[in-house]
């Protein structure tokens, strides 16, 4: 099943939490939604610390696997970017 493009602004709060659970229960296609809505604003951070669209996107696709490795560890209760955008 194909997952249309999504807009952060499209989903509330609650939604965005059972994302998340849904996600730390293994479903991948509610771990891609949460890419889809958040990939661009952290590629485009990485492209203005790094000045380099290439090494932008190596570490936008860094950050997204870490946040593969460490989702169990994520609460569904705070808000995901602020998480995403200090990953090391």
């Amino acid at each position: 099943m194909a997952i249309p493009s999504v807009r952060f602004f499209m989903f509330e709060p609650d939604r965005l939490r059972e994302l998340i659970q849904e996600a730390k229960a293994g479903s991948a296609e509610s771990f891609d939604v949460l890419v889809r809505l958040h990939e661009r604003r952290v590629l485009r951070l990485a492209q203005r610390l790094l000045l380099n669209r290439e090494a932008a996107r190596d570490a936008a696709q860094d950050v997204f696997f870490r946040l593969y490795k460490k989702i169990r560890t994520i609460d569904e209760d705070k808000d995901l970017g602020p998480w995403l955008y200090r990953t090391r």
